[in-house]
């Protein structure tokens, strides 16, 4: 991942040269979605964005590395993928009771 970088670690600087790879290819593949004419166009860069960047998670992840102090990183880390990974249970949890809901108010 371009979050693993040795090139970065370890740096302060704000210009630091995986976040800005990231955000351009980030900027890249969404600017392609946008004016993509083809439905298999859309989706081939939609999936190289999850393949090759890790999706949403993965470019969040290193947004949130490269702000967080040091010293406070690995609990932050921490804390943040476990409400992620949580959130994200339970948006599909309260999407399978909606859609169950649905189907027995329907019948």
């Amino acid at each position: 991942r371009l979050s693993d970088c040795r090139y970065c670690r370890g740096q302060n600087s704000a210009g630091k040269p995986c976040l800005q790879v990231c955000l351009g290819l980030t900027l890249a593949l969404d600017v392609g979605c946008s004016f993509s004419k083809s439905f298999y166009v859309f989706i081939i860069l939609r999936a190289s964005s999850a393949f090759f960047l890790g999706g949403a998670f993965g470019i969040v992840l290193t947004i949130w590395t490269e702000i967080v102090p040091k010293t406070k990183r690995f609990k932050s880390l921490f804390y943040f993928a476990l409400f992620w990974t949580t959130g994200t249970a339970i948006a599909v949890l309260d999407a399978w009771f909606m859609d169950r809901h649905d189907r027995l108010n329907y019948q």
